[in-house]
C-alpha cells in the first residue's frame, strides 16, 4: 500500500476513534443524549462552536480544551490527507487518459 494511501487511512480511524471517543464522553460524562454528543463533538474538532452546548462539569471542562488542542490537529491532518489522496487519484486520471489517448492515436 502507498505511504500516502495508508497515511490517509490511519486518520481516517484517528478521526472516527476521535469522533466516538469525545461522543461516549459528553454522553457519559456530561449526560448529553446521544446525537447531542455527537452533535457537540464535531463542533468541537472543527472549532464551530455554535455556543448552544457547553460542559458543565469541571472534567468536561478539563477534557473539552484537551480535546480541541487534539482535535484540531487530527483535523488538520485528515484534510491534509485527503486533499492529497484526491489530488493523487486526480493526477493518476490524468495519466491514464494520456496513455489511453497515445494508444488510440497509434492505432493500439
Amino acid at each position: 500500500m502507498n505511504p500516502r494511501k495508508k497515511n490517509y487511512l490511519i486518520l481516517l480511524g484517528l478521526t472516527a476513534v476521535t469522533v466516538l471517543v469525545g461522543a461516549v464522553f459528553y454522553h457519559f460524562i456530561e449526560g448529553m443524549r446521544w446525537l447531542d454528543a455527537y452533535y457537540f463533538t464535531v463542533g468541537t474538532m472543527f472549532t464551530v462552536g455554535y455556543g448552544d452546548f457547553a460542559p458543565k462539569t469541571d472534567a468536561g471542562k478539563i477534557f473539552t480544551t484537551i480535546y480541541m488542542i487534539v482535535g484540531v490537529g487530527i483535523i488538520g491532518g485528515f484534510v491534509r490527507a485527503s486533499m492529497q489522496h484526491r489530488a493523487n487519484h486526480s493526477k493518476i486520471a490524468v495519466i491514464e487518459e494520456e496513455i489511453h489517448n497515445q494508444n488510440h492515436s497509434n492505432g493500439a
